[in-house]
């Protein structure tokens, strides 16, 4: 095996830093549940208050998707299975599963923001067999309003044989980013370069790694479904596959090398054979990869497996990612049992484990018949509360239920320009505007600025107060609700907890 002893990890920028965390300010999954990340992970804590925000919709979200907020931390878009949703998730025109010949259910959704075109994002699609399709489309969220639109003729289907594997970073200039595929079968890696000109046509191919296996109906195995992701330097990409059978994994890392596109295999870790520092391997054969992330410093690998020694279990466990010759777990945990004791079973749905922006480290919990459904832990890593083996760690519960995996997210991006609104108000130091405007009954709030808004002022053309309002809230969306005035122009101002936000002109329909 071929590998290289130094990962030569980028320096990071705090406003990249920043921005990575405001793109993934809302991550959108399962059945209608959201959750809000602060700003960033205080020191010290308590493990009963992580800061996370979780609330419940009334839109269904399907298994697999993908979400991004704008450099603001304002939600912007979700694709899933019912196709392209605005930040109010009203389909954007154009944006239908049907109207953009999506076969549903797909096995994986990506989000980027084109560089360069604040207002444009580019969509990717991961479709499962027998089409097996890799997709692109861009949005407009600009367009038709402010309600959003598919640019141009909708669907680019620009690869054959992909699994549900994707994944992006940006590139060494930091204009662009690479979204990494790879096929479904063999050792085959295709990296297409995506800058403000759109998705390159050849992709980078790197032929590096254990050759995946077929399709093996009717079960699924990780070489299709198992999770593949950068870590955030971008220089290090960790890919779930299988190992001697399907009932077991392993992880094979690449180094990334951003200027070429090129891959270069660093390291593996099989799951059948743990080693913790001073001891025996543990053996967790057979066993699954459900998830598996970086921390922010990608010093730790974190993964949920699903093992089946003498009963089902969840394990979550902290490796440390010291050099390619000592890749070691620190600290596992047991973390109950399930009923699902099919050995062939892989979680067909997104990821089990994330790591959030800001640090948190969250992990799902599959349900049995006396726990039926899903719930989350969510840990400050690094897991020293863990005690190997044991239950006896702590970490905030969340009882969620119906909840399915983490959408997919990037861990860096390119665009750091501020958001602009449908209205221009330059002169505004706050910068506020809707979307869609004019508006029917409610239209999103944009803004800039850390600030959240509050409560909203009415008044007419000639300035005089109509209403107060308070700002209303969908998901994770400000918004600003008509509540009955007739057509015409008004000027809103916006309220926060210190003052004005900045004023917006609206026209109501």
């Amino acid at each position: 095996m071929k590998r290289r002893h130094h990962i030569l990890w980028s320096c990071l920028v705090i406003a990249q830093l920043a921005q990575a965390q405001s793109r993934n300010a809302n991550w959108v999954f399962g059945s209608g549940v959201w959750i809000h990340f602060p700003d960033s992970l205080p020191q010290g804590l308590p493990y009963d208050d992580l800061g996370l925000t979780l609330f419940s919709l009334n839109d269904p979200i399907s298994d697999h998707s993908a979400c991004i907020s704008d450099t603001a931390g304002q939600f912007v878009l979700l694709a899933d299975d019912h196709g392209i949703r605005n930040a109010l998730f009203g389909t954007v025109a154009g944006g239908s599963a049907a109207d953009l010949g999506w076969s549903v259910p797909a096995g994986n959704y990506l989000i980027l923001p084109v560089p360069g075109l604040p207002e444009r994002y580019g969509v990717f699609i991961n479709e499962l067999p027998p089409s097996s399709r890799a997709g692109y489309v861009e949005v407009d969220v600009a367009a038709n309003g402010g309600t959003g639109a598919v640019v141009g003729s909708g669907t680019l289907w620009y690869m054959e044989r992909a699994t549900a594997k994707i994944s992006a970073t940006v590139d060494s200039s930091e204009t662009g980013y690479w979204v990494v595929q790879h096929k479904d079968s063999g050792d085959t890696f295709l990296a297409f370069h995506f800058t403000s000109g759109g998705l390159a046509d050849l992709p980078v191919t790197s032929n590096v790694g254990s050759d995946f296996l077929p399709e093996v109906a009717p079960h699924e195995n990780v070489d299709r479904l198992g999770q593949m992701i950068f870590s955030k330097p971008g220089t290090l990409l960790a890919v779930a596959k299988l190992a001697s059978s399907l009932d077991t994994s392993k992880i094979e890392f690449f180094q990334f090398d951003r200027a070429t596109g090129q891959l270069d295999l660093w390291s593996e870790l099989g799951m059948d054979l743990v080693i913790f520092p001073g001891g025996p391997p543990l053996n967790f054969r057979p066993s699954k990869v459900l998830g598996l992330d970086f921390d922010p410093s990608g010093q730790h690998l974190y993964l949920a497996l699903a093992s089946y020694t003498s009963y089902v279990a969840d394990l979550l466990i902290q490796c440390s990612m010291a050099s390619p010759d000592n890749i070691a777990a620190t600290s596992y945990s047991l973390l109950g049992t399930t009923d699902l004791l099919d050995s062939t079973y892989i979680h067909l749905h997104a990821p089990t484990l994330a790591v959030a922006p800001p640090g948190q480290l969250l992990f799902q919990l599959r349900g049995n018949t006396t726990l039926p459904g899903r719930t989350m832990r969510a840990y400050t890593p690094p897991l020293a509360d863990i005690v190997n083996g044991g239950h006896n760690h702590e970490s905030t519960f969340y009882d969620i239920n119906p909840l399915a995996g983490f959408p997919t997210p990037c861990k860096r991006y390119v665009n750091i320009a501020p958001v602009t609104t449908a209205i221009a108000e330059g002169t505004m130091p706050n910068r506020i505007g809707i979307r869609p405007n004019p508006m029917a009954d409610r239209s999103a709030l944009v803004f800039s600025g850390a600030t959240q808004p509050e409560s909203l002022i009415w008044r007419n053309a000639l300035g005089s107060v109509l209403r107060r309002t308070a700002v209303g809230q969908v998901g994770p969306t400000y918004t600003i609700e008509r509540n009955g005035l007739p057509a015409g122009l008004y000027m809103v101002e916006v309220l926060g907890k210190k003052g004005s936000l900045g004023v917006v002109k609206v026209i109501c329909e």
